[in-house]
Order: structure tokens, then C-alpha cells, then sequence
């Protein structure tokens, strides 16, 4: 973990190893569950249309589970609960888990486990921006340590699952998940601010706009081909003979090139137009299913 030296601007601390610690925990776990989530799923028996309708409740409940608990945290004279609160539901459900349990006992057990899990990152991100103000710079340097830990849950589970059924994967998430309820109790909201900025009044405008529109389709076809890759990657390369390390390693690659992106999207931006970077993504992207579905045996193309 980050050193737990603390930067400070003014009268008020930044607990900048706090907040790390949280997106570590957060995103560990997920660098655990996206990858294997569905070779767990298979291994429990569950057939190819049963794995699609579980895991579409971790996509599907993305669209309103963090609107509806940011709607309660609003409200709420101690918004900072509601993030604890998610926290701890997000491990009760996941513990569910640990115990056998047939179609109708998963999907109920994922609908609340993704609910939960679902909302408290998005909470969490307002909390790490209540202590940047002014300071806003200092975000990747503390959003980067999810990016760490799902590169080394990713990389880790894969080696472990080489030489251990799939099975036990609930129970080694299980102390990450405790993790995150731990940091969400040592985290706390910053200071309000009277200069936060205002509301924009002109968003329902903008969406009319046509270049706008254009964007969202091109957004949403996007996800929906990644939706198939989030769910069906690992299975797919399991059946093509890979080891588990090996799955571990290809999400890894991506991760890494995904942080990569990140530092250098400042040049990126300076050196070609935004409509640019679009196009050469969607081109890019094409190019990585196709590589994908003729070569997946070819493991230089495919990294």
C-alpha cells in the first residue's frame, strides 16, 4: 500500500493512504470476480444461458443501483452511512456464496450483491473529490492503486487457480470484500464547500445536439461488445486450453495498457482531436474481436 505520509493544503488534511486503500480494496475484488466470476459459475454447474442471465445482473444493476443509493446518501444528514452500509451488504451477500446453492439461489444472491457493490464506488468517488479541491491533480495518484490491485488479483488468482479448483474462489474473495468494509469505516467526508460548481441547466439541450446522440450509440454499442467479452473471455479461452495463469495474465495486459492510457490521455488529447481518438478506438476495437475470435490460439497476437 501507499506510503501513509499525508499531503496537506491548507487547514485540512488529504488522508490520501485512506482513500488508496479503498479503491485497492474495491478494485482487488474485482480483478478477481470479473475474470473468474464465470469459470466459478461453470464450475457450480450452471450452463451458458444461466452464466449470461447471472452475470448480466452485475452489468444491469450498474444502470440504477448508483442513482438510487446516491438518492438515499443525498438525503441522508450522514451520507458517509449509506457507503458503510453498502459496504457491509456487499460482503453479507457475497458470503452467500461460500455455502451450494442452485440457479434461483444465485441469482437472488447476485441481485443483491451486485446492488450493493454496484453503488458504493460511485458514493466513494464523491468522498475522494469532497478532499480535492484545489487539488485535483493528486486523483491519479490515489486512483491508481485500483488499478494495482486488480492487476495483482488478476495476475495472483490466475497462478493459485493453476493449482487449485475453482471453487475456492468465494472463499479467497471473501477477505477483500472485508477489506472494503474496513476502509469504508476509516474514510470520512471532507469539509462542504460553498464553491462547489453549479448544477449545468443546459444538459437536456445538449443531449438534442446531434453529435451528441451519435456519441451515446457509438457508447452503448461499444459496451454491448464488451459485455459479451466481460462475460464469456475467460470461458472462451478455457476451452482453447489455456491455463488459469494465463487467463490472469491476458486481463492483466489489458489493465496495464488501461493505466497507460490514462497517464498519457493529456498528450493524447493535446495531439489529435477528440473525434479522432474516437474513431481510431472504434477501429482498434474491431480489430481486437476479430484478432480474438480467428487467432485465439496464437498467444503474440492475442497479447
Amino acid at each position: 500500500m501507499p506510503s501513509s505520509e499525508i499531503a496537506s493544503i491548507g487547514s485540512e488534511p488529504l488522508p490520501a493512504a485512506r482513500l488508496a486503500s479503498f479503491y485497492f480494496a474495491y478494485y482487488a475484488a474485482l480483478g478477481a470476480f470479473v475474470p473468474y466470476w464465470s469459470l466459478f459459475l461453470k464450475d457450480r454447474g450452471q450452463d451458458v444461458a444461466a452464466i449470461s442471465v447471472l452475470m448480466s445482473l452485475w452489468y444491469g444493476t450498474r444502470i440504477f443501483a448508483p442513482s438510487a443509493w446516491g438518492w438515499l446518501a443525498g438525503r441522508s444528514m450522514q451520507p458517509i452511512r449509506w457507503l458503510r452500509i453498502g459496504c457491509a451488504l456487499t460482503l453479507t451477500a457475497f458470503l452467500v456464496f461460500l455455502v451450494p446453492l442452485d440457479f434461483r439461489g444465485l441469482l437472488i444472491a447476485m441481485c443483491v450483491f451486485c446492488f450493493a457493490y454496484n453503488a458504493v464506488m460511485p458514493q466513494f468517488e464523491a468522498l475522494t473529490f469532497s478532499h480535492l479541491a484545489g487539488r485535483s491533480e493528486r486523483y491519479g495518484r490515489i486512483r491508481v492503486w485500483g488499478s494495482i490491485g486488480y492487476i495483482a488479483t488478476v495476475v495472483g488468482f490466475g497462478v493459485v487457480f493453476d493449482h487449485w479448483p475453482i471453487g475456492y474462489l468465494p472463499l479467497l474473495l471473501a477477505p477483500l470484500f472485508v477489506g472494503l468494509v474496513l476502509s469504508s469505516f476509516s474514510n470520512y467526508y471532507g469539509r462542504p464547500r460553498a464553491d462547489e460548481m453549479p448544477v449545468d441547466q443546459g444538459f437536456r439541450q445538449r443531449l438534442r445536439l446531434p453529435e451528441v446522440r451519435v456519441f451515446f450509440i457509438v457508447a452503448v454499442l461499444m459496451q454491448i461488445s464488451f459485455g459479451a467479452y466481460y462475460t464469456f473471455f475467460s470461458i472462451y479461452l478455457d476451452q482453447h486450453g489455456y491455463r488459469t495463469s494465463a487467463l490472469g495474465g491476458y486481463w492483466a495486459v489489458a489493465v496495464a495498457i488501461e493505466i497507460a492510457v490514462f497517464v498519457y490521455s493529456v498528450r493524447i488529447f493535446q495531439r489529435w482531436s477528440a473525434r479522432s481518438v474516437v474513431i481510431a478506438s472504434l477501429v482498434t476495437a474491431c480489430l481486437r474481436w476479430w484478432v480474438t475470435a480467428l487467432w485465439p490460439d496464437n498467444v503474440v497476437l492475442m497479447i
